[in-house]
């Protein structure tokens, strides 16, 4: 195993649904340089995914808080 480890990239934001709606987080998205165009909605999260799962090395996927009711999907490109 390589002592350097790889950089990580944000692969989507998750937003509590019990804090956001789809209007306030793309508001937040956008305010924040971060794509707003794919929404998928949740029954406890609204995601907003910023690039495609497939371009992403397998088993690299964590998830890391942001702040208060946002989250993000991190991964290591391939």
């Amino acid at each position: 195993m390589s002592r350097w480890r790889a950089a990580t990239e944000i692969q989507s934001l998750l937003f509590d649904a019990d804090l956001f709606t789809v209007k306030a987080a793309k508001r937040w998205a956008k305010e924040h340089d971060f794509r707003r165009g794919s929404v998928d909605v949740k029954p406890n999260t609204i995601r907003l995914r910023q690039a495609d799962p497939a371009l992403y090395r397998k088993n690299t996927f964590r998830t890391i808080t942001l702040r208060s009711g946002i989250q993000a999907v991190i991964a290591v490109p391939k």
